[in-house]
């Protein structure tokens, strides 16, 4: 197996092993507990299909009409956690806001958007996921936890960052997302709410992890790019994926956890999350 020696971030030692067929995308060391081991192959996926990365055919030469161009696609599932389980590791250190960390605006984030080719709709989608965490975001404050708005709404934007791309060539639009946007920004924070937007395998905390899990719940409530509730958001994953790639159980495992969050989030903010339109905060 061809690896390259590892690299320590942020405690965690990082090896890369050329992937095989078959193998999963990242792996814990069972030798070396501290150790993850991922995958390039699944990371960077090659070029194997008649397109090239700007969607050009590779026989002619000639792009095709963006209209042709796919905006929905079984190639990325990860609206779905791949495995839902709970880390093996340690939980991570407390998610906190540190003023010395760059966090990009609005303006910045469409920057971003369009440098990597950002669909119309999942744009549209980023911007309502923003829409909603931002709201968590500013009722937390409001309510005295330790949470800065505009490193929420950074995170948000940036969500499916590489949602595009993953469409497009395969692969987890999480977890490349999440690498995106720390080499982006340089901002753990915003990365750790890209990273785990889809499932969150540690403890429903939100004095420690408000940002991903504000994301995560976010996104849970918005389907496509309309505003609806976390179990019409699951019957759209079950009509687009349960059924015909057998990931019903994965998808419950998924719903159960929105669920909880939900209920924690209402309870915490001490609002009715399901009577809120968002934008203005009024219940409707």
């Amino acid at each position: 197996m061809n690896e390259c020696p590892a690299t320590n971030i942020l405690g965690l030692d990082i090896r890369f092993v050329w992937k095989r067929k078959n193998q999963p995308e990242a792996t814990l060391n069972r030798n070396h507990p501290q150790e993850l081991i991922l995958h390039p192959h699944f990371i960077f996926p090659p070029q194997t299909g008649r397109k090239n990365r700007i969607g050009r055919n590779r026989a002619s030469g000639q792009a095709r009409p963006l209209s042709s161009r796919p905006d929905m696609s079984t190639n990325d599932t990860s609206d779905i956690a791949a495995e839902q389980y709970i880390s093996p590791l340690p939980p991570p250190p407390l998610v906190a806001f540190d003023p010395s960390l760059r966090v990009p605006d609005d303006e910045q984030c469409a920057e971003y958007w369009t440098r990597f080719s950002m669909l119309e709709n999942v744009a549209e989608h980023s911007q309502k996921v923003a829409m909603i965490a931002t709201f968590l975001a500013a009722r937390a404050r409001k309510m005295g936890l330790n949470v800065d708005v505009p490193t929420v709404r950074a995170s948000a934007l940036l969500h499916d960052i590489a949602k595009t791309y993953c469409i497009r060539h395969g692969g987890n639009h999480s977890q490349l997302g999440g690498a995106w946007a720390m080499e982006l920004t340089g901002n753990p924070v915003i990365s750790s709410g890209v990273t785990h937007h889809v499932h969150w395998p540690f403890e429903l905390d939100l004095t420690k992890y408000f940002t991903p899990l504000a994301v995560i719940y976010a996104d849970k409530r918005v389907n496509h790019t309309e505003l609806v509730s976390i179990r019409q958001r699951f019957e759209d994953l079950v009509i687009r994926y349960g059924i015909p790639l057998g990931l019903r159980d994965k998808i419950k495992a998924t719903e159960d956890q929105a669920l909880a969050l939900e209920k924690l989030l209402c309870d915490t903010l001490e609002v009715d999350l399901n009577e809120c339109d968002f934008d203005s905060g009024r219940l409707v």
